[in-house]
């Protein structure tokens, strides 16, 4: 009796697969998912994002923080923090870098203390497939002496199927400070999925400036922690690799991702087009995310004395002329 009502069952799930929940059949990736969509919602899960660095120049303060958080039909959030209190008359802007965004789902929001601000389709792998790199201005957010904040990563069900989006987090940035000072951040991506080459192009940083932290981001989705290759404009940069986290896949056939961070200071001397070549490609190994460039500047280091020292010295040679000099009215004849 029992097997044969297994047996009806059976058949009638066969026949009206409907019946079933959407997200036990939905595959996360569109055309080329392979790997089931979990169900329930899935919390944030891998390497928290943390504090990297802080940046203070031009009356501009700069913070990093990154890591590797995977999550599902849930919420990921960062408490920010920095330390020159935000002024009413300062500017202030934020970023998102996250990994794995894609237009099938689209209920993904991009928050700033709890609130939403940018709605759907805040990642929806705009930089090529996959990878977002999202900057928003955050000023109208801002009270004065503001020195911390919180940021988020939103993934709501809603989209095909009714699912939500699977996402990597990888990294979050802001900074404030005057409009008028030469000093500030640009963050700009590119997705690597399918590809050998990928060209991130920056812009936005004003003559008159010098770049004083520039650091690349990349994720990667593999069984194993792959060897972080890489090369920007054709020089080596794999041995700066510093994986920055890991967690499970974003609903991909590999079990993990792994975000790894590069310092490219030197590499990087302002606007331009930045062409990274050389990273692991092997699509029965690998699939690869993306990568975006933070670049942090500041006012140009001028000497001291760029005129002075030569100026004083013309000064001393004059002056000390006119001393030797003397007048002919001085001397006194003799009679």
């Amino acid at each position: 009796m029992v097997i044969g009502v297994f047996l009806i069952l059976t058949l009638v799930c066969l026949i009206f697969p409907s019946h079933l929940p959407s997200s036990v059949y939905a595959l996360q990736g569109g055309s080329g998912g392979n790997a089931p969509v979990p169900a329930p919602a899935t919390p944030p899960t891998g390497t928290a994002l943390t504090q990297f660095r802080e940046f203070s120049s031009g009356g501009w303060d700069v913070v990093i923080y990154n890591g590797n958080v995977e999550f599902y039909g849930d919420t990921a959030t960062v408490n920010l923090a920095w330390t020159t209190p935000f002024s009413a008359l300062d500017a202030a802007k934020t970023t998102y870098i996250v990994a794995d965004g894609q237009t099938n789902w689209p209920v993904k929001s991009a928050l700033f203390k709890s609130l939403t601000v940018v709605p759907p389709d805040a990642f929806p792998g705009a930089e090529g497939a996959f990878w977002d790199t999202l900057n928003v201005q955050v000023t109208s957010h801002m009270v004065g002496g503001d020195t911390s904040a919180s940021a988020g990563v939103q993934s709501d069900f809603g989209g095909q199927g009714g699912d939500a989006d699977c996402l990597v987090y990888v990294a979050q940035v802001f900074g404030h400070g005057p409009t008028s000072a030469l000093a500030g951040y640009v963050a700009s991506g590119v997705g690597l999925r399918g590809l050998t080459s990928g060209t991130i192009t920056i812009s936005g940083i004003p003559a008159g400036t010098n770049v004083i932290g520039a650091f690349l981001y990349f994720t990667i989705l593999a069984d194993t922690s792959p060897m972080a290759t890489m090369m920007l404009n054709g020089v080596d940069i794999g041995s700066r690799a510093v994986p920055i986290g890991s967690g499970p896949s974003p609903c991909w056939a590999p079990t993990s991702s792994f975000s790894f961070r590069y310092d490219v200071t030197n590499l990087i001397p302002g606007n331009g087009a930045y062409t990274l070549t050389n990273f692991p490609t092997n699509p029965d190994l690998y699939l690869d995310e993306g990568a975006s460039l933070v670049i942090v500047f500041g006012p140009s280091v001028i000497p001291e004395y760029p005129l002075g020292l030569p100026l004083l010295a013309i000064f001393i040679v004059i002056a000390y002329g006119v001393i030797r000099r003397k007048p002919r009215n001085q001397f006194t004849r003799r009679s």
